[in-house]
């Protein structure tokens, strides 16, 4: 079975998240039996960079499983290789939100009704269910006014985990379009969270953070890092 695990590095991404991060994502990807793979190049200078992942829709061809993870996320040692225990029609990510808190609905949301709102941190999915990371057919001006960041997000003074960086709508655009095509071509989903509890219950398998600057980062992850050793 041809797996590959992916992740974004574009422009030399923050070389010391990469130092923390890299060791554990090419372990993991190794007990996947998996190869581990940069993305590198821009085919889509016209949105952000973490958009960048949505050439898994043509890279991932050659492969019968894709597992994306950003940069900046850790995965525990002992993590599973969830590949053994998902089904090929369904794509899976750590979490699933409610849709509408964050994305004003087009048509595709409003006809699927299934309101699966994801983040794209994290993302499983086998060669049957590319079309999650198909490119949108809008333009990014078009489609960023349908993004609405939450409160949280834009104001740190509302968090409890005290990160100082403020969200911008187009950070969340990946995590709209995949959510929309989702809903598009009414693709199955499940949540790693609940596999988690199923398979071993209470274990803490990812670390990732979105709402801190690059130096806060750092430091959490390296203390995040120590204790998974």
């Amino acid at each position: 079975m041809a797996k590959a695990l992916w992740t974004l590095n574009i422009n030399d991404y923050e070389p010391e998240i990469r130092d923390i991060t890299y060791p554990y994502l090419k372990r993991y990807a190794a007990k996947c039996g998996a190869e581990f793979k940069e993305i590198t190049e821009r085919k889509f200078p016209d949105f952000p960079v973490s958009y960048e992942k949505m050439q898994l829709h043509k890279l991932g061809e050659p492969y019968e499983w894709n597992i994306f993870f950003d940069a900046d996320a850790l995965v525990h040692p002992d993590t599973p290789d969830f590949t053994n225990f998902l089904s090929k029609d369904t794509i899976a990510y750590n979490k699933l939100d409610f849709a509408n808190i964050r994305f004003r609905y087009d048509k595709y949301f409003k006809r699927d009704g299934r309101n699966i709102g994801t983040g794209s941190w994290v993302t499983f999915a086998s060669n049957w269910c590319l079309d999650v990371w198909r490119p949108m057919e809008e333009s990014f001006e078009e489609m960023v006014e349908y993004v609405f960041p939450t409160a949280q997000e834009t104001d740190p003074d509302k968090r409890k985990n005290n990160g100082t960086h403020k969200v911008k709508r187009s950070h969340l655009i990946d995590g709209f379009n995949q959510s929309r095509n989702i809903a598009r071509f009414g693709l199955k989903v499940a949540k790693l969270q609940d596999l988690i509890e199923e398979l071993i219950p209470g274990a803490g398998c990812f670390y990732h953070i979105y709402t801190h600057t690059t130096e806060e980062k750092v430091e959490l992850l390296k203390k995040s890092a120590a204790k998974m050793k």
